[in-house]
């Protein structure tokens, strides 16, 4: 997965953060705008599927003084524990991060 924040303008509200995400292996790709905005003092998160050329179009509006992010996921269930690992090695001059998320079903 990569993520690139992006500079979007809308009259929807305040933007605090946009964003447009590739998910995928390979050729097989899905493509979303990520739009969190301040609408009458409340967040409002907007998602949607977008093109591959909506993408390289928004991608192009990179916020300045930003990089892409690059992720590599591993999912694992171990004794019915779904575990979710997240790696951002790609990020220079930075340590390799990692998020981790557990869910147990009952």
């Amino acid at each position: 997965m990569s993520e690139t924040f992006i500079d979007y303008k809308t009259n929807l509200g305040e933007v605090v953060s946009c964003s447009v995400e590739k998910k995928g292996n390979k050729n097989h790709h899905t493509y979303t705008l990520k739009l969190d905005l301040l609408v009458k003092g409340q967040k409002l998160m907007k998602k949607r599927n977008i093109s591959a050329a909506e993408y390289i179009q928004y991608k192009s509006q990179i916020k300045k003084g930003t990089q892409t992010l690059k992720t590599k996921r591993i999912c694992i269930i171990d004794n019915g524990v779904y575990i979710i690992v997240d790696y951002f090695s790609e990020t220079e001059g930075a340590p390799i991060l990692a998020i981790i998320q557990v869910k147990k079903e009952y």
